[in-house]
C-alpha cells in the first residue's frame, strides 16, 4: 500500500515537471514572436536566447517591448534646430550660388531690411563694407536678386554731391571701408541718388527721407565768416537771431524790418544747402560714409518672406539675406 502511494507520488512529480517545461517552452515561443520571430537576424540568437543569457530576464524583456519609442528627443532635436537656424539664416546651400571674391568685404545688414514694409518709399536694404577692405569697391552694376519672386534689380549710379536746382552728374558708386549704402526701392525725394555730406541735413526741412538724414550742418553763426560784409555791422538784434537759427534750417518767415539790408542778405543767401556746399566742399569732413541709392520702383520689390542675394558684376554671390 505504501509502495503504491510512492509510485503515484513519483508519477505526479514527473507530470508537474512536464507541465513546467511546456510552460517555459511556450513562454520562450511567445518572446520569440514578440522579438521579431523568423525575421530576427541570426546575430540576436535563436529564439532571442542571447538577450536572456545576458541576464536581462523575461520580465525586463517584456517591459522593454511595451516601452513606447521616443522620437525627436535629445541629440536629434538639437541637430534639427541647428538645421532650421542655418536654413533661416542663409537659405538652402543652393540659394547662395557661386561665391564672389568680394564675399566678406561687403555685406547685407541683417538688422535692417524690408520685413513687413509695403511702401516703396520706405522699403530698403542696407549694405556695409568691411573695415578690412584694402581698396575701394565700385558697386554700380551689381544687383539684388529675390530667390522667391526671381526679381533682379541693378544698382545704379549716383551723384557724389547733389546740388539743388542744377543738373546732377551721376557716376559709379565707389565705396571705402566702413561705408554704408541704403538701397531704397522708391524714387529719390530730390531726384537723384547721392552721398550724404555735412550739408545734407537741409534736405530734411522740405522732404521726408527713410531713414531720416542726420542734421549735422554747420551752425548759422559759424557761417558769419563767409559774410560779404562785416558781421559787426549787422547789429546785436540780427546777430542774436542768427545764433538762434536751428541747425540745417533755412529761415522762411519774414525778417524784422529793423534788420539792416546786409543782415537780410546774409540770412536769405548764406543759410541754405547750396551755399553750405559751396562754403564747405573742401572740408576734410565734408563727406560722410553713407549713400542713399534709389532703385526707382513704384511698388515694393521684396516680399514679407524672402531670400535676397547680393550679386557682383559677374553674377557671383557676395552675400545672402533671408527673413
Amino acid at each position: 500500500m505504501k509502495e503504491r502511494k510512492g509510485y503515484q507520488g513519483g508519477r505526479g512529480g514527473a507530470g508537474n515537471d512536464l507541465i513546467l517545461v511546456a510552460g517555459i517552452v511556450l513562454m520562450l515561443g511567445v518572446l520569440w514572436v514578440l522579438s521579431g520571430g523568423p525575421s530576427q537576424g541570426t546575430e540576436e540568437g535563436v529564439l532571442g536566447f542571447q538577450n536572456i543569457s545576458r541576464g536581462e530576464g523575461v520580465i525586463s524583456s517584456i517591459d522593454s517591448f511595451f516601452t513606447p519609442i521616443q522620437r525627436g528627443e535629445g541629440a536629434n532635436t538639437d541637430i534639427d534646430r541647428e538645421y532650421e537656424r542655418i536654413r533661416e539664416e542663409f537659405g538652402d546651400a543652393r540659394d547662395f550660388g557661386e561665391p564672389s571674391p568680394y564675399q566678406g568685404l561687403i555685406a547685407i545688414e541683417k538688422s535692417e531690411g524690408p520685413l513687413e514694409i509695403t511702401d516703396p518709399k520706405e522699403e530698403y536694404i542696407a549694405l556695409e563694407t568691411s573695415q578690412t577692405l584694402k581698396k575701394p569697391i565700385s558697386i554700380t552694376g551689381w544687383s539684388l536678386q529675390s530667390m522667391i519672386t526671381k526679381k533682379v534689380v541693378t544698382i545704379p549710379e549716383a551723384t557724389k554731391v547733389s546740388t539743388s536746382g542744377d543738373v546732377n552728374i551721376e557716376q559709379a558708386i565707389v565705396l571705402s571701408p566702413r561705408d554704408k549704402v541704403y538701397l531704397l526701392t522708391g524714387h529719390s525725394p530730390i531726384g537723384t541718388s547721392f552721398q550724404i555730406n555735412k550739408c545734407s541735413g537741409y534736405f530734411e526741412q522740405f522732404q521726408d527721407f527713410t531713414p531720416p538724414i542726420t542734421k549735422q550742418c554747420p551752425l548759422a553763426e559759424d557761417e558769419l565768416r563767409f559774410a560779404n560784409d562785416d558781421a559787426a555791422l549787422f547789429g546785436g538784434q540780427c546777430l542774436s537771431f542768427i545764433e538762434n537759427i536751428s541747425r540745417c534750417t533755412m529761415p522762411l518767415d519774414a525778417l524784422p524790418d529793423a534788420f539792416p539790408d546786409s543782415c537780410h542778405l546774409f540770412i536769405t543767401e548764406k543759410i541754405n544747402y547750396n551755399t553750405c556746399v559751396k562754403n564747405h566742399r573742401t572740408d576734410a569732413d565734408f563727406f560722410t560714409p553713407e549713400w542713399r541709392v534709389y532703385l526707382k520702383y513704384d511698388t515694393e520689390l521684396w516680399g514679407q518672406r524672402d531670400i535676397i542675394r547680393l550679386l557682383d558684376e559677374n553674377g557671383k554671390t557676395v552675400d545672402v539675406f533671408s527673413y
